[in-house]
């Protein structure tokens, strides 16, 4: 069999099994199984490479940082830093929007995951926003499109896969993640402010100096959450697995000692949740390291780096299809299966074009986390959807304006490459 026909084999059948409602893990393996096996390559190295895939210490970080996310979920912790956060923000048109969009970024920095964060703050802050005559789809959104940008902000699993394909320093890409994250908060901020002084959404009163302290003292455990794990990081004192097992040891008893919210029957009940959310992952792992040992041994990569260049020697444009291709993908897979089926394809191209690995991550996950609400798949779209009683027809009307912010940002991370690459290169990472 030609690459080509390989290729379309395997993408055939993977998005085949999809449309029959396969679980994703599954139609990667199964897919990538039958075409080796069509192909005529040997099954006996189906272990050795799925084993391959899956045994990397780095790895180890995912589970312990979902556990981090899920025990900072109990302490309640989160009503905490939503109080701080709303005495600062003030009478800014939108303040509570805006105020949803800092606190779902900052939240991002201890969970690392968008589903994690819609269920963290959705049912304190969409009830809220809708209190002060919000739009129920438009509170929805905000809580949706905030939240998807906790794959931009370290600690992020998705970094962490990249990182692992490319091997390409988890720290360095950990850095690379903040000022783009930060800035996509900011063009989503400025959407809800415009669209607030439209629709005449105000905001409140700036806290007293006393209330602020009080509501600062309240937050500081969990505002120190984000700190350990980075600080922890960059300081040289962990590695990225040893931060995330650090960490949740923190919450673990912040949650028991401090807040007093988290019981043992709770910490058994996040451990059940961390395995089967970790399985998940680890089986998409390893299917797709099959996937991507197929596209390196018969060429696959190299066919699509040679038709991309045969369209255009342009590498400004090859990127912007590149990146189109991952928006779409974001509508029907999860952010994760993107990298895993996408970036074995198209990181020889972008490196053979003189892109910095480090800075094409950011550009991959910025445009995956804007995958995280374009339906069908959404998957932050349908618990915010759930929380404020609206229909997904509603909130995706909604979440368009976050979704051309979004891409403006991506196209600003394009044209200043530094954004991305100057404070890994300061930290000297």
């Amino acid at each position: 069999m030609t690459s080509g026909l390989i290729a379309l084999t395997v993408l055939g059948i993977f998005f085949g099994l999809l449309f029959l409602s396969v679980p994703i893990a599954v139609s990667l393996g199964l897919a990538t199984i039958t075409t080796m096996l069509i192909a005529g390559m040997p099954i006996d190295a189906f272990a050795d490479i799925m084993y391959a895939g899956m045994g990397k210490n780095i790895l180890l970080a995912i589970p312990f940082f979902i556990m981090t996310g899920l025990i900072m979920e109990k302490t309640g912790v989160s009503n905490s830093i939503i109080k701080f956060a709303k005495l600062l923000i003030g009478p800014v048109p939108g303040g509570l929007g805006i105020m949803s969009i800092a606190v779902a970024v900052f939240w991002g920095a201890i969970s690392g995951s968008g589903p994690a964060t819609v269920a963290a703050l959705g049912s304190v802050l969409i009830p809220a926003m809708m209190a002060s005559k919000y739009r129920p789809s438009f509170a929805a959104a905000i809580i949706a499109s905030g939240s998807g940008i906790s794959v931009v902000i370290p600690p992020s699993g998705t970094f962490i896969i990249y990182g692992v394909i490319t091997s390409t320093s988890v720290a360095r890409i950990y850095a690379a993640g903040m000022i783009p994250g930060i800035l996509m908060g900011v063009c989503f901020a400025i959407f809800v402010m415009i669209y607030s002084i439209y629709n005449g959404y105000k905001g409140e009163s700036y806290g007293t100096i006393r209330e602020i302290f009080t509501a600062f003292k309240e937050a500081i455990w969990g505002l120190l959450t984000p700190v350990i794990i980075l600080g922890g990081i960059y300081g040289g004192f962990f590695s990225p697995t040893e931060s995330a097992c650090f960490a949740t040891v923190y919450v673990i008893l912040i949650g028991l000692f401090v807040y007093k919210q988290v019981t043992p029957k709770d910490i058994y009940i996040v451990l059940a949740k961390s395995a089967l959310t970790s399985a998940s992952i680890l089986l998409i792992t390893a299917s797709a390291s099959m996937l991507s040992y197929l596209f390196t041994t018969k060429g696959i990569a190299r066919l699509v780096s040679t038709t991309f260049l045969s369209l255009t020697d342009n590498a400004v444009l090859i990127m912007l299809i590149m990146l189109v291709i991952l928006l779409i993908a974001g509508c029907f897979l999860d952010g994760i299966s993107i990298v895993y089926l996408f970036v074995p394809l198209f990181y020889p191209l972008a490196t053979q074009l003189g892109y910095d690995t480090v800075w094409f991550g950011i550009m991959v996950v910025m445009t995956t986390s804007i995958g995280m609400i374009t339906p069908p798949v959404a998957v932050n779209l349908y618990p915010a959807a759930r929380y404020a009683g609206c229909t997904m027809i509603e909130i995706s009307k909604s979440v368009a304006g976050f979704v051309i912010s979004g891409t403006i940002a991506i196209v600003i991370a394009i044209l200043f490459p530094g954004i991305a690459t100057w404070l890994p290169n300061l930290m000297k990472l």
